[in-house]
């Protein structure tokens, strides 16, 4: 099994229990405006509490990361970290 295995199945959890968790959210705010979509691709809102929002656009499926919460970054970051360390590891 590859070392980088395990790492990856541990981010693969926290993301699905993040979603989870904001899925059971009762505090969700009115449709965002369009203030806080950051070339309409983008969303950034301090005040929105959520790491996951609906999507824009589309039929109503899917979420986005709210990139001015703080954990969104470790979501995006935690694959590119693992992929660094496995392509600069040696192997045996």
């Amino acid at each position: 099994m590859p070392r980088w295995l395990p790492a990856l199945l541990l981010i693969l959890v926290v993301a699905v229990v993040l979603a989870a968790i904001d899925l059971r959210s009762a505090k969700h705010p009115p449709r965002e405006r369009d203030a806080h979509w950051v070339g309409g691709i983008f969303y950034v809102n301090r005040a929105d509490a959520r790491i996951l929002v609906p999507k824009r656009y589309g039929l109503g499926f899917g979420r986005t990361l709210n990139l001015a919460h703080p954990v969104s970054w470790l979501v995006l970051g935690g694959p590119l970290v693992i992929a660094v360390i496995g392509a600069t590891s040696k192997t045996h």
